[in-house]
């Protein structure tokens, strides 16, 4: 096969972006963001494993043609050094309720990859998505840096990847909050692997809103990273992150200390802040602080900080 673009564009990033992950100390970075329109595709990188995303796109290209289109990814991969029974190939629908996350597979590709100090687990094979969002490495990166004798809540913590780099970077204590027993685990493996003690370091599952609502304890940091849509079993009500916005971070502000600060972020695209809670609170918009180098392109989310005067 002659080269193409992507597959061009697959050797000119792996060399620029592999020096820079290696300053980044991590192991795990996104080599392909849909560069190219006509490819449908991202691609990730854990180590010697790559993992493919097949877009979810409207009236997607035909089957032969991307067919056509992976086998050339796949011989621009090997041409980088990874084996053909190293790739994972992830079909990406337009997901309903918590589909995103239920299990695809059962074989189990586990490795771990450095992210800084921390070491977290990630499955390559078994779920849509591999247990590390990538995009986030900047917002963990800050959490380390910013948690030095903190309270740290850390809601919808999916496997506590964010937790996990508090502790590291010195919270007194944290507490992490998901409805998933699975992704508790998850998260309790994660911290076995860092040291870190649940003792003051806690995992609980619960509805994020519920303990919100219930619960008195007051944090200096709160993590909320929620679902863009979620009608889980598990939930009583549906959720739309651009509908509930309001009252979910009215609920997380509530629970802040004074001086405190909210880490608010969305991966819905055309998510909107609300303009009277704009007006309410202390909200800076920092969407272009958090895109790592390997994102540049479509943007992965959208973040902002709130802060408790």
């Amino acid at each position: 096969m002659t080269d193409t673009p992507l597959k061009n564009r697959m050797h000119k990033k792996f060399k620029i972006l592999k020096k820079w992950s290696k300053q980044e100390e991590t192991d795990a970075f996104r080599l392909i963001h849909r560069d190219i329109p006509e490819y449908p595709f991202s691609i990730d990188l854990y180590g010697p494993c790559a993992v493919i995303h097949i877009g979810a796109v409207e009236g997607l290209d035909s089957d032969e043609k991307i067919e056509r289109q992976l086998s050339e990814i796949r011989l621009g991969l090997s041409e980088l050094g990874i084996k053909e029974k190293d790739i994972y190939l992830k079909e990406r629908f337009r997901q309903k309720g918590d589909s995103q996350y239920q299990r695809l597979d059962h074989v189990s590709k586990l490795m771990e990859v450095k992210e800084g100090q921390a070491l977290l687990q990630v499955n390559l094979s078994d779920f849509l998505d591999t247990g590390l969002f990538l995009d986030h490495r900047p917002l963990r990166k800050k959490m380390f840096k910013e948690s030095n004798g903190k309270k740290v809540l850390n809601l919808f913590c999916y496997t506590a990847s964010v937790s996990v780099q508090a502790v590291l970077g010195g919270a007194k204590t944290s507490l992490s909050v998901d409805m998933s027993n699975t992704y508790l685990e998850w998260a309790s493996r994660n911290y076995a692997l860092n040291g870190v003690s649940t003792s003051k370091h806690a995992l609980l599952r619960a509805d994020a809103l519920d303990y919100m609502v219930n619960d008195k304890e007051k944090f200096d940091i709160i993590f909320l990273d929620p679902p863009s849509f979620s009608n889980s079993k598990k939930m009583q009500d549906s959720f739309d992150i651009q509908d509930d916005h309001i009252g979910l971070i009215a609920a997380a502000y509530d629970k802040l200390a004074p001086k405190g600060t909210l880490y608010f972020s969305t991966n819905k695209k055309k998510f909107k802040f609300d303009q009277e809670l704009l007006e309410t609170m202390e909200v800076k918009e920092t969407t272009h602080l958090t895109i790592p180098k390997d994102f540049s392109g479509p943007l992965p989310h959208k973040s902002y900080v709130i802060t408790r005067s």
